[in-house]
């Protein structure tokens, strides 16, 4: 949150912690976009006045409760929430006629400077591709990550693509064997790794955190899905390629990205 230059408070968990932490701020209304009892309960003890989803049987908890709606994309769930608190709090002020194509996650100054020196610190001074290799969790029980990472890592080298990767705590060793030509960037806080796709020449990703992070900032980024209907979970403004019918090939992925 760096970028756009709101105070951040970090509340907790639970339900009195948070609630005697948001009481400390100069506030009366609340924007709730998670969907949790919790949350709607600790908004209310602290006073706020609070828009949020119909959901865990917290609607008497809220100031206005919105239906989720069905068969949406997250966003879209997102952007219907955010125009339900704007003509609660705020009705007259202006809201989008429809959900923007893109994001545009502003980066602090010193995101940008931290990317810097990372990148130079290895030596990088030329066009990249920044290859996203890890996903944590599973769909159906299934792996979001793509097998076919070292495959894809070697064939882009022979093309000439300088390859970067930015492992998060702990995945230096899986991010080595996945991608065996890239340099590898430990160490680097999440914005710096958003400036550093945002410079990118290319960002390759699972279905994965990096993968909206690099959409967020406006970086060129293809997702690779095989277990999730893409279309459904997607980033806005991501390009992507698969199913939840099967993961593409390396070809396939290659043919994707522009001369």
């Amino acid at each position: 949150m760096a970028g756009f230059g709101w105070p951040v408070t970090v509340v907790g968990t639970g339900i009195s912690g948070p609630a005697r932490a948001l009481r400390r701020i100069d506030c009366n209304r609340a924007l709730l976009l998670t969907d949790s009892f919790g949350t709607a309960a600790a908004a209310r003890l602290a006073g706020l006045r609070a828009v949020g989803f119909r959901r865990d049987y917290r609607s008497w908890l809220l100031r206005r409760a919105v239906e989720y709606p069905a068969d949406s994309h997250e966003v879209e769930a997102l952007w219907l929430l955010g125009r339900a608190a704007q003509e609660t709090f705020a009705p007259d002020a202006r809201w989008p006629e429809s959900v923007p194509e893109r994001m545009d996650l502003p980066l602090a100054g010193e995101h940008h400077r931290a990317a810097e020196a990372a990148l130079a610190a290895a030596h990088i001074d030329e066009p990249f591709t920044v290859l996203c290799p890890m996903a944590v969790g599973t769909r159906d029980g299934h792996s979001k990550v793509w097998p076919h990472w070292p495959a894809v890592s070697r064939r882009l080298a022979d093309l000439g693509h300088r390859l970067v990767v930015c492992p998060g705590p702990g995945e230096e060793e899986a991010c080595a064997a996945a991608a065996p030509e890239a340099t590898l960037l430990s160490g680097v806080g999440l914005g710096a790794y958003a400036a550093i796709c945002a410079r990118a020449r290319q960002v390759l990703a699972n279905d994965s955190g990096p993968l909206f992070m690099a959409a967020a900032v406006g970086a060129p980024v293809i997702g690779i899905y095989g277990v999730a209907v893409a279309a459904d979970v997607r980033p806005i403004g991501a390009d992507f390629i698969g199913s939840d019918t099967g993961w593409p090939d390396v070809d396939e992925v290659l043919a994707r990205l522009p001369d």
